[in-house]
């Protein structure tokens, strides 16, 4: 009977190296988050003048791992008016900006 399963053994341990193992950590107390919600889906996020990310469907972006400090915050959607913030976040910080994007005059 053992030697039946030795192959089977043999073959579960040469798979158990070919498939990654994902271990999700949960964030530091430290990892400060930014959430911009915008009222428009086609909104492009800048921080410091560098594109961060682009709105979803659901007219949200989250930056995870935002570093501590003061920044300033500027998005833009097309037919609408720019957005401009200044933030200070401190670390651990969960900070929400709610985008609010005028549309332009036709």
């Amino acid at each position: 009977m053992r030697l039946r399963l030795i192959p089977f053994a043999f073959l579960a341990f040469l798979l158990a190296g070919c498939f990654p193992v994902v271990v999700e950590v949960p964030p530091s107390p430290e990892v400060t988050t930014l959430e911009v919600r915008t009222s428009s889906a086609q909104a492009i996020v800048f921080v410091d003048g560098r594109e961060v990310g682009r709105v979803g469907p659901d007219r949200m972006l989250v930056l995870p791992r935002i570093q501590p400090g003061t920044h300033e915050v500027v998005v833009l959607a097309p037919g609408h008016e720019v957005f401009i913030q200044t933030i200070h976040i401190a670390p651990g910080q969960r900070l929400l900006i709610n985008a609010t994007l005028r549309r332009l005059s036709p």
